[in-house]
């Protein structure tokens, strides 16, 4: 089996809805989550915008009670079959990465890549995404790709 370099497998399958599982540093615990990229144009952004799944679905909802519902997308085992469980999507918190972090945390075996979220489960991401009251303009604007911010 040919080893294909942690780059060349980042840069090959970066796209809206790629998915990676690794442990976020800036979260609590040491338990990986999985991270969908929401970017439309993640090959040419100069960041990696992720959401984060979690399967403690009441916890996050009552944690972010006061957000827009569009906000946090739930997603069933079913739409998605890497999730033993149901869980949810909260939008209102964006992970910034560096494509290189990513290749890093390859390199170093600290990340999976996994299937790509299907694209109505992307689609209500991104719509969150852009209807968070907390998630800065710069990234709804890079988000919405030539759309102009409103």
């Amino acid at each position: 089996m040919i080893d294909i370099p942690a780059r060349v497998r980042i840069r090959s399958t970066l796209r809206p809805g790629a998915v990676f599982y690794f442990v976020e540093e800036s979260h609590a615990g040491d338990t990986p989550h999985f991270f969908v990229v929401v970017n439309r144009d993640p090959q040419n952004d100069p960041i990696l915008l992720l959401v984060n799944a979690t399967s403690k679905v009441d916890r996050a909802k009552w944690r972010r009670g006061s957000s827009p519902p569009k906000t946090l997308v739930e997603v069933a085992p079913s739409k998605y079959p890497h999730f033993s469980l149901p869980s949810l999507f909260d939008c209102n918190s964006i992970t910034r990465k560096t494509v290189d972090d990513v290749i890093q945390k390859l390199e170093d075996e600290k990340l999976k890549q996994c299937p790509n979220m299907r694209s109505c489960v992307l689609h209500r991401l991104q719509a969150g995404v852009l209807a968070s009251p907390t998630v800065e303009r710069n990234l709804k604007t890079m988000l919405r790709g030539n759309e102009t911010d409103r």
